[in-house]
């Protein structure tokens, strides 16, 4: 079936789609943080609360934000383009390879709560361990570097689905997608980027359930599983996968699809880890939430790659699509096989579905970069006693000129043709280099300040230098064609992060730090707490020490000349010494669930991520086994059950999570009616 160029929709359902519900998501969640902290009793904003969250965001809202800051548009379109070119194993390999490191950032998050628990930014962190040196603007370098690729990623994949569903252009696209994200996320900020981000994921899993179940269940075209079976079988025949067992779609021997896992795990690593958004997550959760959440996101988030992409991409061979390869890069697959099924009402969910994932990863990055522009150069190297006014206004205002930035930079990159499968694959060269030695910032004292800048700057050269050197090699000259080929960028993402991990490595066992964690804490101060020390006051607290007689006295504590002060309290009875005494054996706990909570997140996380990329794919792909009919029933009944399962936690833990200040807003309602 050849495919021309038709668009779905009318071209006035995109400006709708652009301006109508992005400003509606725009009111209603502004309204729901409005509403939210009337009943908290915050309702005057604080730099804190705004960029942080007030660090105590639930298990459930918390992964929900997780799987929304990770769906971007590529995880429903370029899933579901290489489960078209390579069969099954594009699909698994998109999901596991891109879950793994959502998994293992859960060891970062507990580590970050428990030694730089008043933190807003990693660049921050590295701040307080090697100061404002070299270290802390190359590392603001790759942050805001990260930032920009992320975003144009999302504007570019939006931009994109919008116009391959109404013709609306792509530049008006690329132009008008920020505009709802900026006003949300400027009014409310991290808490409405929270509740946008749940909105979109409940909304998302929704959509999900019905394409695959109709798709599967009640669609009479393709007939079911046994049908999609047969007509793949019948694909196959006539046009084999090169470089499959078999050539089969069906298996999950597929050299192209390793290759693709490869790249895609090494990408998503530096997106994850490199990424501010998911350190403020890890810094809004609170304490007894972060590896929990972090461990369910990434199992929740896997199913959306794992059973959307699996449907569509092998229901779109089954169909017969005939589309040339450069149109299944810009991820049409996805969009035509649910118009083709599903009609108008299929398209304009499905559109509704990418916007959705657009706006709110959009508005995670906006609140990540003006986190980094207000702690990390405005409070850093410009006015570092800033009021909290002043910073909540810089907060503000940055997510604004972000936004607007982005959106032009967006126009450039459409102009010079640069698509969102390539931009997706350039980024783990560019960033892959980062990732352990920004790893080991709270995980490995020893870890130098010139070996984790070495080790990030050499890494990504050496990364560039192996991605133009194989696409020159392999394919005799470097053009844009040739270097957007899966050997070239497997070098050079290969050669990014292991090399930068290497150097890292290397140079901090010749040239070791030792950097006490403990200093961390004193380091980093609350906006509202350092102004008040600035101001003189909250310099004093409360300690308990044994004088020469054996007796316990009380001192004060000047924290900001580190000295202590024998104006005593009078009894050893007083209010004063109960509430140290309480707050002391409280850190005391607290350090101990964190601790138990750091050996939960190492033992799950690297538990899971084996299980994902080795122990379950490893039998498929060394025996080269092609799926039997029973097989592939088994397969499709496992990514609907997780699909069910996923959507239906992350959909009603929240809710059950927020259960009391629902009935607080319930309270209201009715008092006030």
């Amino acid at each position: 079936m050849a495919v021309d160029d038709v668009f779905f929709l009318p071209v006035y359902v995109g400006y709708l789609v652009v301006l109508g519900f992005g400003g509606l998501l725009a009111v209603i969640t502004a309204g729901l943080v409005h509403l939210v902290s009337s009943v908290d009793g915050k309702t005057q904003a604080t730099a804190e609360g705004f960029s942080t969250a007030d660090r105590n965001v639930k298990t459930g809202l918390m992964a929900s934000v997780l799987v929304s800051q990770w769906t971007w548009a590529a995880t429903i379109l370029q899933s579901t383009s290489v489960a078209y070119l390579y069969g099954i194993s594009g699909s698994f390999w998109y999901a596991a390879g891109a879950t793994v490191q959502v998994l293992l950032f859960g060891i970062v998050a507990i580590s970050v709560k428990r030694k730089a628990p008043n933190a807003h930014t990693f660049p921050e962190i590295i701040k307080a361990r090697f100061g404002t040196n070299l270290a802390h603007k190359v590392f603001l370098g790759f942050a805001f570097l990260t930032n920009l690729l992320v975003t144009q990623m999302l504007l570019l994949g939006g931009a994109a689905a919008v116009h391959q569903f109404t013709g609306m252009h792509v530049w008006a696209a690329a132009a008008l997608i920020p505009v709802g994200v900026i006003i949300y996320t400027m009014m409310g900020g991290l808490r409405a980027a929270f509740l946008a981000a749940y909105m979109n994921t409940a909304f998302v899993f929704v959509l999900l359930l019905v394409i695959t179940f109709t798709l599967y269940l009640t669609d009479n075209v393709l007939g079911g599983p046994s049908g999609i079976y047969d007509r793949l079988a019948a694909v196959t025949a006539h046009t084999p996968v090169i470089g499959n067992a078999g050539g089969s779609y069906l298996t999950m021997a597929s050299l192209e699809g390793g290759f693709f896992g490869i790249i895609n795990i090494v990408v998503n690593f530096g997106t994850v880890f490199v990424d501010q958004s998911y350190w403020q997550s890890a810094i809004a959760s609170k304490p007894s939430a972060a590896v929990k959440a972090f461990l369910l996101g990434g199992l929740v988030w896997f199913a959306i790659p794992f059973t959307l992409a699996t449907s569509l991409g092998l229901a779109g061979v089954a169909l017969g699509l005939e589309l040339p390869e450069y149109k299944v890069r810009q991820g049409i697959v996805g969009p035509l096989v649910v118009e083709l099924l599903l009609g108008k009402a299929g398209a304009l969910g499905f559109l509704l579905m990418l916007f959705m994932a657009v706006v709110s990863t959009g508005a995670a990055e906006c609140m990540a970069v003006s986190s980094l522009i207000t702690f990390d150069i405005f409070r850093s190297y410009i006015r570092p006693e800033a009021s909290p006014t002043a910073t909540l206004l810089v907060i503000r205002g940055s997510i604004v000129g972000y936004g607007v930035f982005s959106s032009l930079l967006a126009l450039v990159l459409v102009h010079f043709g640069f698509s969102l499968g390539y931009v997706y694959m350039l980024t783990g060269i560019l960033i892959g280099s980062a990732v352990i030695p920004i790893s080991m910032l709270v995980l490995w004292g020893k870890m130098s300040e010139i070996a984790s800048v070495v080790g990030a700057i050499v890494g990504m050269l050496l990364g560039i230098a192996a991605w133009l050197l194989t696409a020159g090699v392999m394919y005799g000259e470097v053009t844009l064609e040739t270097t957007a080929h899966n050997e070239p960028f497997l070098a050079g993402n290969l050669t990014s992060i292991v090399s930068g991990g290497l150097i890292c490595l290397i140079v901090s066992l010749v040239r070791p730090d030792n950097f006490d964690f403990s200093l961390m804490r004193d380091s980093i101060a609350l906006v509202e707490d350092k102004h008040h020390h600035h101001d003189g006051h909250h310099d004093d607290v409360m300690v308990d020490e044994e004088d020469e007689d054996g007796e316990k006295v009380h001192l004060l504590y000047d924290q900001k000349n580190k000295n202590k002060n024998k104006k005593m309290t009078e009894s050893v009875d007083d209010e004063a010494e109960l509430e140290a005494a309480v707050a002391a054996a409280s850190e005391e706990d607290n350090d101990e669930m964190l601790k138990k909570a750091l050996k939960v997140s190492i033992i799950g996380g690297s538990v899971l991520a084996s299980v994902l990329v080795i122990a379950w794919p490893a039998p498929l792909v060394l025996s080269g086994y092609v799926f039997s009919k029973t097989f592939f029933y088994g397969w499709v009944t496992l990514s609907l059950t997780w699909g069910v399962v996923a959507g239906t936690i992350i959909i009603i833990l929240p809710w059950w999570e927020s259960r009391d200040t629902l009935a607080k807003v319930f309270n209201k309602f009715t008092k006030t009616a």
